[in-house]
């Protein structure tokens, strides 16, 4: 079956609804047609899925597949991250001075990442240590969510 730029789209609906529910919404998650700034958009080409980051002319990241879910793996973890830096900026005064900050807002990012999808949320915890050198997926898991 080839998917289609409308597949992803609805996909990517289904994703921003469940997140908006979540109180993590109102934003667009990717765009679906050329963007410079830096805001990733998706093209579907030749049978390949492909997610851009272009700025100022200059294409800063391509990934391509031929998965559905591995493409909203990413468009997931990209479109958590902001909500889970608001989060972890908002609450940073109830946990001790001198807290890596960065294990608040991976605990929150988790949280976004288990209400989409338990596969992706698993995939990201196991990818903590590589992405943030001295914080394991057990510092994330311990981290208090209210």
């Amino acid at each position: 079956m080839t998917i289609t730029l409308e597949d992803v789209r609805a996909a990517v609906g289904r994703m921003a609804a469940r997140l908006a529910a979540a109180g993590a919404g109102g934003h667009e998650l990717v765009a679906f047609d050329f963007r410079e700034g830096a805001h990733p958009f998706v093209e579907v080409r030749d049978g390949a899925l492909h997610w851009v980051v272009v700025d100022r002319g200059r294409e800063l990241q391509r990934r391509t597949t031929t998965d559905l879910d591995e493409l909203l793996y990413w468009i997931a973890v990209d479109a958590t991250g902001p909500a889970a830096r608001r989060w972890e900026r908002q609450r940073r005064d109830r946990f001790p001075a001198g807290r890596d900050v960065r294990i608040g807002r991976l605990a929150k990012q988790l949280d976004l990442l288990r209400g989409l999808d338990a596969g992706w949320a698993a995939r990201f915890r196991a990818g903590v240590p590589a992405e943030c050198p001295g914080v394991t997926p057990a510092d994330v898991d311990a981290h208090p969510l209210d």
